[in-house]
C-alpha cells in the first residue's frame, strides 16, 4: 500500500480542521452544570471520535446527569453549532494544506462521525465546504467508526480506489477505521486525548502547520 500513488484524500473535521474539542468541552460542562454535574478532562478524552449516541451514553453514565440520551444529544448538537459559528476557527495551516493538495489536483472529501447538520453547518463557517467533492456524515452510514464504512464510502464518491486515498485524522478512532478501509492515514495528534494509540499510522504531527512542513513535492 505504500508503493501505491496517492489520488484522493479525505478529511477528518473535528480535531483536524478546527479544535473543536476545546469549545465541545466547555459547550458539555455548561449543559452538565444544569443537572448539577460535571465532566472531566479524560472522561470527555474518551468520547474523542465516538458518534453522537455511544458518546452522550457515556457521558450521562459517567455524569449521572438525569436526561434522556436523545434529548442531550440534541442539546449538545444545537449549543455546539451556536458556539462554533460565534468563534471557531480554522486551525492554522488548514488553508495551506487544502491549497497544497488542490496544486496537485488531488480531489478532497471529508468523513466524519458528527451528524449532517453540524458538519455542513462548520464547514461554512470555516469557509472550507466548496473545497471538497463530497462530505460523508454518521446519520448517512450504519456503522461509524471504527467501522470503515464512512471511508470506503468517501473513497466512492472521489471514484477513488481506498488504496490510493490518504486520510487525514486526529483520534484512535478514525485512524482505526481509515486503516480498516485500506487507507495510509496520516494523524494530526489531537491533544486531549490522553496515550493515544496511533499504532499504524501513516506519520505523526502535531499540528497542520508542521504537517505541511514536511510534505515533500511527491505524495508517492
Amino acid at each position: 500500500m505504500q508503493n501505491s500513488v496517492i489520488k484522493g484524500v479525505v478529511f477528518d473535521l473535528d480535531g483536524v480542521m478546527l479544535d473543536s474539542e476545546a469549545i465541545s468541552i466547555g459547550v458539555w460542562r455548561n449543559i452538565l452544570s444544569k443537572y448539577d454535574t460535571e465532566l472531566s478532562d479524560e472522561d470527555y478524552g474518551k468520547i474523542i471520535g465516538m458518534s453522537s449516541a455511544p458518546a452522550v451514553d457515556f457521558i450521562i453514565k459517567q455524569t449521572g446527569a438525569p436526561v434522556d440520551v436523545h434529548k442531550m444529544i440534541d442539546i449538545h448538537w444545537n449549543e455546539l453549532i451556536t458556539a462554533i459559528q460565534a468563534r471557531g476557527e480554522a486551525e492554522p495551516g488548514l488553508g495551506d494544506v487544502l491549497d497544497h493538495f488542490a496544486n496537485l489536483s488531488l480531489p478532497l472529501a471529508v468523513a466524519s462521525n458528527s451528524p449532517s447538520h453540524y458538519v455542513h453547518s462548520v464547514l461554512e463557517a470555516l469557509g472550507v465546504k466548496d473545497r471538497f467533492i463530497s462530505v460523508t456524515c454518521a446519520d448517512e452510514i450504519s456503522h461509524s467508526k471504527p467501522h470503515p464504512e464512512i471511508y470506503l464510502k468517501a473513497a466512492e464518491s472521489l471514484n477513488v480506489a481506498p488504496k490510493d486515498c490518504l486520510a487525514i485524522e486526529d483520534s484512535p478512532v478514525g485512524l482505526q477505521a481509515a486503516l480498516s478501509a485500506g487507507m495510509r492515514c496520516v494523524v494530526i495528534q489531537n491533544q486531549h486525548i490522553k496515550e493515544p494509540d496511533y499504532s499504524g499510522a501513516f506519520s505523526k504531527h502535531p499540528t497542520l502547520v508542521d504537517y505541511l512542513n514536511q510534505i515533500s513535492t511527491s505524495l508517492n
